[in-house]
């Protein structure tokens, strides 16, 4: 399936070349946008292990060196960066087929794309800004980082290389901007939240599994750092074999042009996406404004993964350039620094823990002044006067949740749980809090899944007609995801978007549903906050 669409995604190129449309769409933005920029479309990148496949061999997987292992080596995880790094990497060369070879980058194949990556292949000296690894199959749009077993956060702290820490890239909201923040039913055309096509989207941890020494990680954090994603393509109803659906042609053609779609967004933002001056950097952005800081938990790194100490700590990104600073806060009228929390290809990300008497970590400020370089913005929450108390019950409107209060880690602390099924605990939303000048704002929570069994969380937003929407939803079966081999009770931190509203003034309301009160999930740190323009 992957070089299928590889392969009618550069017929239709030649189509938009030709004349500006594909299938009737208008592609004529994307065919002036070529005349700047270039894509380099590689259609097969194991073209002897494709060639296997081919002679009786369907499901093989690796390449054909088989000298060492009889499975060859699964390319997609023999890369350079974060190479073995996966705790629970499969065995090397047992009967799981995800052998990632003996070294880091051994292979020829892997050799060829990260010479293509890092500039220095012949014939193609620039390094891409961009990257997008075709996989089959699954309807999912995988970012990173998640290569790290226990750690599927998307909190800040990582430490200053990737080995540190597992968590979200600073490039992350990057990301979303192109592909959207949530799942969607229905092909949407826009930024947020559906993204170019309905594939459902996150970091690999939460999607499927761990994985290390993986083309997007590579690309993302290697030594040249590129903004990357992988796509697990559809498949109709036959899985790998595209080739035994009734459909096949229509299926690989759609895939082809949901690609299109998001190559044609990707090619537009090009000359922001390369660019680190400061004028860039600090001027009115459509694509490269990381919007609101958020609260998600931390995970302390002096006693490495521990959700029972975990506590919200505030992240920043900043668009990034040769002179970016350090970042400074001001809350309250007091000065603090921030701490350099993960370095991407077009963010700086910054965080802001509380310390022995700066902040209450259960009563966060309400607001927070960001500055440097002369730049500044301000970062605020609903409705709020002095700090947002997390543990006042009466800040969330509930049905069948309760808040739970106890002891972890040796601190206090707070926490919402189903008591009984069909119940919902709701964020009430408001008035944008800048006002018309308030540009973009996020809800963001952590789940801590529960291990007793089945476990459903459904998170809906107010539509601008009063309804709700779904924009996040997992179900699982222990344990979770389905596809991992990884236990339950594992702490997970999320964003949405909070935008949908604002042309009103409004910022939309949350409300939490779930079916199976018994499984233990318990959701921490429900908070909105909106930046009004300034600093990115």
């Amino acid at each position: 399936m992957a070089m299928a669409t590889a392969l009618q995604l550069s017929r239709y190129l030649l189509d938009v070349v030709a004349t500006g449309y594909v299938n009737g769409q208008d592609f004529t933005g994307l065919r002036d946008d070529l005349n700047m920029a270039s894509l380099v479309i590689v259609p097969v990148a194991n073209p002897d292990g494709y060639d296997h496949t081919r002679n009786g061999f369907r499901s093989w997987r690796g390449n054909r060196d088989t000298v060492d292992c009889d499975h060859g080596v699964d390319l997609n995880r023999n890369h350079t960066a974060l190479h073995g790094e996966l705790a629970d990497t499969p065995v090397r060369c047992a009967a799981d087929t995800t052998h990632p070879g003996w070294s880091a980058g051994s292979e020829w194949e892997t050799q060829a794309i990260e010479s293509l990556i890092a500039g220095t292949l012949s014939g193609h000296s620039q390094e891409p800004i961009a990257v997008l690894d075709y996989h089959a199959y699954g309807n999912l749009l995988i970012h990173p980082a998640g290569y790290k077993p226990g750690t599927d956060s998307i909190g800040p702290r990582c430490g200053l290389t990737m080995a540190d820490f597992n968590c979200i890239s600073a490039d992350h909201a990057l990301t979303r901007q192109f592909f959207g923040d949530t799942h969607s039913n229905v092909h949407v055309d826009t930024v947020s939240p559906g993204g170019p096509f309905p594939y459902f989207r996150d970091s690999a941890r939460n999607i499927l599994y761990t994985a290390s020494g993986t083309l997007d990680e590579h690309a993302a954090h290697g030594l040249s750092p590129t903004l990357a994603a992988a796509v697990e393509l559809p498949s109709g109803c036959t899985n790998f074999y595209i080739e035994c659906d009734p459909n096949a042609d229509e299926i690989i053609k759609e895939a082809a042009t949901d690609q299109l779609r998001a190559i044609a967004r990707m090619v537009s933002a090009a000359s922001s996406l390369e660019s680190t001056s400061p004028s860039i950097a600090y001027g009115p952005q459509t694509v490269g404004t990381f919007a609101s800081g958020l609260w998600t938990r931390e995970f302390a790194p002096a006693s490495g993964f521990d959700e029972l100490t975990a506590r919200a700590t505030f992240t920043k990104a900043v668009w990034e350039h040769s002179d970016t600073g350090s970042l400074m806060s001001s809350i309250g009228g007091v000065n603090r620094s921030y701490e350099s929390a993960r370095v991407g290809v077009q963010y700086h990300m910054y965080s802001l823990t509380a310390a022995a008497g700066e902040f209450d970590p259960l009563c966060v400020p309400c607001e927070i002044e960001s500055f440097n370089n002369g730049m500044e913005g301000i970062d605020r929450g609903l409705d709020c006067d002095g700090c947002i108390d997390l543990c006042e019950p009466g800040r969330m409107v509930a049905s069948n949740w309760e808040m739970k209060e106890g002891s972890r880690g040796g601190a206090s602390d707070c926490w919402w749980q189903p008591i009984a099924d069909d119940g919902f605990l709701l964020h009430p939303g408001g008035g944008a809090p800048f006002g018309s000048s308030t540009t973009h704002c996020h809800f963001t929570f952590s789940v801590l899944w529960g291990n007793n069994g089945s476990c459903d969380l459904e998170v809906q937003r107010q539509t601008a007609t009063n309804g709700w929407e779904t924009v996040y939803s997992v179900g699982y079966s222990k344990p979770y995801p389905s596809a991992s081999s990884t236990p339950d009770d594992r702490f997970s931190s999320f964003v949405l978007e909070a935008n949908n509203l604002l042309s009103s003034g409004q910022v939309p309301a949350f409300r939490f549903r779930s079916h199976h009160a018994g499984s233990g999930t318990q959701v921490f740190d429900p908070i909105i906050f909106c930046r009004g323009g300034g600093l990115p």
